[in-house]
């Protein structure tokens, strides 16, 4: 009896365990970001990046890793050049003149700007995009809510946010294959997509009226079921209260308390010791 190998492998089933705590992934995602916002000049900018592009082809195995950065570069692009071209036409010229284009001037000092807030920008699109190959939707609700726990003490009600969190991821996928679904249902009676930006905006109603709809009657449906079940918006769900810190999670606070030691000589003593 011989046993067949499947060795069709989508990128979600050679995904790493998710085996961090979401906490600790969260805090480590938020000091990577305040450290490339405020490292300066160029270091920042190309480290920054370099630290993203890792961060994203790190859990991954060959060719899957490529083509998840690939993907994560391909949203990030245009976005990082939008912001290199409006910073560059926009900011006065001064720092010496690099191009004319009629009345408009661009100097070298604003060239230099806009490309380090772009490859910020393109930092910062990885860095959240690689968010969820860490952690899961649901961890990382529960990773937020186990935070704010103490603030119970102070009248709020952190219960209510992992819900709406935790519902949001959940309803967030399901809405996106229900506009594809009504979509391609669209299409199939007929309706064709425009080229131009004014035919899209008109056609947007076809899509956007019937997804609206279908996200009520499936907000409607999901209350129904929550309150025939005895729902508590006020209860701490339990594997909320189950995050527990393991080695591993110890050994990533200490590097990121090492780090902030690292970024706050940096920027508050090393100027007075030099």
């Amino acid at each position: 009896m011989t046993t067949q190998t499947n060795t069709n492998l989508t990128p979600l089933m050679l995904a790493p365990k998710r085996s961090v705590d979401p906490r600790v992934v969260l805090l480590a995602f938020i000091s990577l970001t305040v450290w490339i916002t405020y490292a300066s000049g160029w270091v920042g900018a190309v480290l920054g990046v370099a630290v993203a592009m890792i961060l994203a082809v790190l859990p991954g195995f060959g060719s899957v890793a490529v083509v998840r950065l690939l993907r994560m570069l391909r949203w990030s692009l245009p976005f990082a050049l939008l912001v290199f071209v409006l910073y560059a036409l926009l900011t006065p010229a001064g720092g010496g003149e690099a191009i004319r284009l009629g009345p408009l001037s661009v100097s070298v000092a604003a060239l230099e700007t806009g490309l380090r807030l772009s490859l910020r920008l393109v930092a910062f699109v990885i860095l959240a995009q690689s968010l969820m190959i860490y952690t899961t939707p649901a961890k990382l609700a529960a990773g937020i809510t186990r935070i704010l726990l103490p603030t119970r003490r102070l009248g709020l009600k952190p219960a209510t946010l992992h819900h709406f969190m935790f519902l949001t991821f959940r309803l967030l996928p399901a809405m996106a294959n229900e506009s594809r679904t009504i979509r391609l249902g669209q299409q199939s009676r007929g309706w064709r997509p425009s080229r131009s930006i004014f035919g899209r905006v008109r056609s947007a109603p076809a899509i956007i009226v019937p997804v609206f709809a279908a996200a009520m009657r499936r907000a409607d449906a999901l209350a129904t079921v929550m309150i025939s079940r005895g729902f508590d918006p006020d209860a701490i769900p339990a594997h909320v209260l189950m995050l527990h810190f393991t080695k591993s999670d110890y050994l990533i606070l200490l590097l990121i308390l090492l780090g902030w030691a690292g970024w706050v000589y940096i920027h508050f003593f090393a100027g007075r010791v030099m």
